[in-house]
Formats: C-alpha cells, sequence, structure tokens
C-alpha cells in the first residue's frame, strides 16, 4: 500500500496543452507590444526632429522676412537739409543760417515713434578758445492749401545753446545734440521743422540727422543716418551781395579803390551757376568782367571776389580775393587769411 502511494507520488504532473498555448500568445503579444512601443517611439523621435527642424526654418524665415522688411522701410525714409537765408537775425549773433529740415516716409508702413535727431559738431575752429551755436525754431514753410494736414507734420524742437570745442562728431562730449518730440508718420507723409543755426563766429560745422523709429515686425529700434556739412557760405546768407560792373561805383560808394588784391592768394575757379544761387542774383542779370561778390563781415572788414575773366560759354568764371580792411593792412592778418582759405576751398568745391 504504502509503494504504491510511493509511486503515485514520483509519477511527474501531466502538462495542460491550454496553457502552454496561452503562455506562448501571452509571450508574443508583449513581444508585439514591445516592438510597437519601440517602433512609436522611434516615429515621435523622428516626427520631433522634424517639427523642431521646421519650427527652426520657420523662425529663420520669418527673421529673414523681417530684417528685409526693415531694409525696404529704411530705404524708403527720405531725410532732406537745405540752408536758406534766415528770416531774422537772432538776438546776440553776428552769423546764421535757416535749416530746413524734412522726413518723408515713402513706405506702404507707418513710422511708429519716429523721432529725429540733429547733431553738430566743429569741423575746423577758425578761432581761439570754445565756440559758442545756437539752435532756435523759425516758422514752418506754409503747406500749399490742396496738401492735407495729416500728411504733412511739424518736427518739434526746442532751443538750445552749447559751446563746442571738439571737432570728432563720434565723440559723445563733442557736439550738440537735439532730438524732436516722438510722433506716427503714416505712409506717404511727410514731417518738416525750419531751425535757425547762429554762431558768434564763422565757423564751419559737421551735421549728423539720426531718424529713429520702432521696426513694424521686432518693435526694436531702427535708424537712418544722414549726414551734411554747415559752411562759411551758409552763416554768411545775410551779409553777401553782389556787385555787376557797372554798379561797383554806386552801389560800393566810391570805396571800390579801396580794394586791393588780397595777398598769398592766388586766383581760381568759380561755377557761376552755384554763385547766382548763392547771391541770389537774378537769371536775368549779367556777370561780367570786373563785377564783385561781396562779404561784409563787419565794418573793419570787407572782402570780395572780383571777376577776372569769363571763361567755358559763360559757365566759370576766374576770380581773385579783394580786400578793404580799415587800415588796408598788409599782409592780411593770419585769421583773415584763414577765412578766404576756407571760403576758397568752399567756392571752387562747387565746380562741375
Amino acid at each position: 500500500m504504502d509503494s504504491l502511494h510511493k509511486d503515485r507520488d514520483n509519477t511527474p504532473p501531466v502538462s495542460d496543452p491550454s496553457n502552454e498555448e496561452a503562455n506562448e500568445g501571452t509571450n508574443e503579444f508583449i513581444n508585439a507590444l514591445s516592438n510597437s512601443t519601440e517602433a512609436i517611439g522611434s516615429s515621435l523621435q523622428t516626427m520631433q526632429k522634424a517639427l523642431v527642424g521646421n519650427m527652426q526654418q520657420v523662425a529663420q524665415l520669418t527673421l529673414s522676412m523681417n530684417m528685409m522688411m526693415e531694409e525696404l522701410v529704411k530705404k524708403a525714409v527720405r531725410i532732406g537739409v537745405f540752408a536758406a537765408k534766415p528770416t531774422r537775425n537772432p538776438e546776440n549773433s553776428s552769423y546764421s543760417t535757416a535749416l530746413c529740415i524734412s522726413v518723408t516716409n515713402n513706405s506702404p508702413i507707418p513710422l511708429v515713434n519716429m523721432a529725429a535727431k540733429l547733431r553738430f559738431a566743429l569741423r575746423f575752429d577758425a578761432a581761439d578758445g570754445e565756440q559758442e551755436i545756437k539752435l532756435s525754431s523759425a516758422p514752418s514753410r506754409k503747406s500749399e492749401p490742396s496738401e492735407p494736414s495729416e500728411q504733412k507734420k511739424e518736427l518739434l524742437f526746442s532751443e538750445q545753446s552749447t559751446r563746442l570745442n571738439r571737432r570728432n562728431i563720434e565723440d559723445e562730449n563733442a557736439f550738440m545734440e537735439q532730438q524732436s518730440k516722438p510722433m506716427n508718420l503714416g505712409s506717404g507723409g511727410s514731417a518738416e521743422a525750419t531751425l535757425t543755426l547762429s554762431a558768434d563766429t564763422l565757423l564751419q560745422l559737421d551735421g549728423q540727422i539720426l531718424v529713429e523709429f520702432l521696426s513694424p515686425g521686432t518693435g526694436s529700434l531702427l535708424a537712418v543716418n544722414h549726414r551734411f556739412g554747415i559752411h562759411i557760405m551758409h552763416l554768411l546768407g545775410n551779409q553777401c551781395w553782389f556787385c555787376s560792373a557797372k554798379d561797383v561805383a554806386d552801389k560800393l560808394k566810391g570805396q571800390a579803390e579801396a580794394f586791393l588784391p588780397a595777398e598769398s592768394t592766388s586766383s581760381f575757379d568759380i561755377d557761376l551757376s552755384y554763385m547766382r544761387r548763392a547771391f541770389s542774383v537774378p537769371p536775368a542779370n549779367g556777370i561780367e568782367k570786373g563785377s564783385i561778390f561781396v562779404f561784409s563781415i563787419s565794418s573793419s572788414f570787407i572782402f570780395g571776389l572780383r571777376v577776372l575773366d569769363i571763361v567755358n560759354d559763360s559757365s566759370i568764371a576766374t576770380c581773385e580775393w579783394i580786400t578793404m580792411a580799415a587800415e588796408n593792412t598788409r599782409p592780411l592778418p593770419e585769421k583773415q587769411a584763414f577765412l578766404l582759405s576756407l571760403l576758397s576751398d568752399e567756392i571752387s568745391s562747387h565746380i562741375l
């Protein structure tokens, strides 16, 4: 009996076919699920890389388009600076010029928070020590009645007086700077200002106007730069006049004989069309040999350019400097000689 039980205990268990099939199916499912998970993970990783790449491309494209738009807007901004004779002479100043400034937006995009920044620095210092210049408002040019007022605005600057003693306009401590009040300038619109620039001595200035506005894409600050010069001829606008050869005796009231050729100077050619504009000589008036372009610096220092000859179909004239100092000082004082040298360079540079 005991042996029978022992035989039954030693008998191996009978395997169930249905359990084996279930285990195999579970393993296959797990393997398939694992493979699918790996495939999905790989696909997601690929999609993520593609998405990141696409986003980078879109960002780069957006940046490129914004930069291109900014450049187009900047190129469509037109800055004009014109020097004219002032309508009035500022108090406590001998020399002045009227600056007519204009900013025009030719782009289809408005200029937001647009402001104009003016800078002036000494180019040459003909006098010792510091030089004082003053910037003040002058009456603006009137718009035509047919011109919409919203298309033309006024640049508003405040008055300022500064003493300059350096020549480098890039040096922040060496220039006068004045900024207009911000405004929005629409497409096709323009903004203008008429300012009077005055100085207590004759000098030359390097000028710069910087127009700043916000980028239409990023909101960052954009700037358009324009450089110009203020010459001695500009500051002498109200103290220059033309005397034709036949009127020399009458207009100079017998002083023509007191004019003497300036020492240490030589004759040079001038462009008569430029001199007509600078001295407001009407086209009907002829400029002939013996005519004088008179510069009245002060009661004790008057000089002129006397026409010696007319050449090149009456478009060019050969001239010489003549002076009429209080005591006919010879040779010419150093400061006056330097002034004539600067004027010679300014005038002769307009030869076409």
